[in-house]
Order: structure tokens, then C-alpha cells, then sequence
């Protein structure tokens, strides 16, 4: 059996908003960076701290220490080949509706790029979304 310390999930969640570091060598894109593959495992088995965590992270203007294409990648490794689960859907709702609507644009544009692999049902989700969360509305921009 392997035994995860989580403690890296709470402190990522716990990211202050515009919270902004481009340098690969400061303690908080250490700590993304090297337990990114912790951190996928977790979220994409519905752990509620890695779901927070990632769900900050795209709420950021980036990710600590990575590169303007980071959060797709964030995307792509949680959902590629996969669906958004409840549990993620769920976590976005516990956020602000501002930050709501950075994580939303941030999946719309990951899975323009197609990410999402067959048979994605962002769509469908993201509307349901929008619709069960009216003040969203307002500051959705539709291109």
C-alpha cells in the first residue's frame, strides 16, 4: 500500500486570489510541480482537497512556476479521456461566481483545443452549469 501526504492539497487550496509567481524555483511551484502527479491521482478519484486544489489553481492567472499553457494541461490531466464528474461540478459551486466563470472559460478553452478526447459532454455540462447558477449570467462572455 502507498500512503499519500496530502498536506500539499490544503496549502495549494489555500492560495490567496491573483495569487501570481512565475518562477519555477519559489516554494509554492515547488510544491504544484512536484506532486502535480499526486495531485492528478487524487482529483481524478474525486478526493475533496485535490478537487479544491485544482479548482484553484484555475481560478489563478496561472500556475506557479509553469507556462501560459499550464492550465490546459491542469484540464487535459484531470479530464482527458474522461468526464467532469459531480464531485468536480460541485467544488466549482462552492466558489465565488467570479471564480466560477474563470474556471468555466478556462475548461471552454482546453476543450476547444480538444482535450476532452470523444464523446466529452462539456457542453451539455456547462450549460446545466450556467443554468443552476444564474448570477453567472451576467459575466459569462459567449464569443
Amino acid at each position: 500500500m502507498v500512503a499519500i501526504d496530502c498536506t500539499f492539497l490544503r496549502q495549494i487550496a489555500a492560495l490567496p486570489d491573483g495569487f501570481r509567481e512565475d518562477d519555477v524555483n519559489c516554494p509554492v511551484a515547488k510544491l504544484v510541480w512536484e506532486h502535480w502527479d499526486e495531485l492528478i491521482y487524487l482529483a481524478r478519484r474525486d478526493d475533496r482537497d485535490a478537487l479544491k486544489a485544482a479548482v484553484r489553481l484555475m481560478t489563478l492567472d496561472s500556475i506557479p512556476g509553469g507556462c501560459s499553457g499550464s492550465q490546459w494541461e491542469l484540464v487535459a490531466a484531470l479530464f482527458g479521456g474522461a468526464e467532469l464528474g459531480d464531485a468536480f461540478m460541485r467544488e466549482l459551486s462552492n466558489r465565488t461566481p467570479f471564480q466560477q466563470v474563470i474556471v468555466v472559460h478556462c475548461i471552454d478553452a482546453a476543450h476547444e483545443r480538444g482535450v476532452f478526447g470523444c464523446g466529452s459532454t462539456w457542453d451539455d455540462t456547462r450549460r446545466a452549469f450556467i443554468d443552476a447558477h444564474p448570477p453567472l449570467l451576467a459575466l459569462i462572455t459567449e464569443d
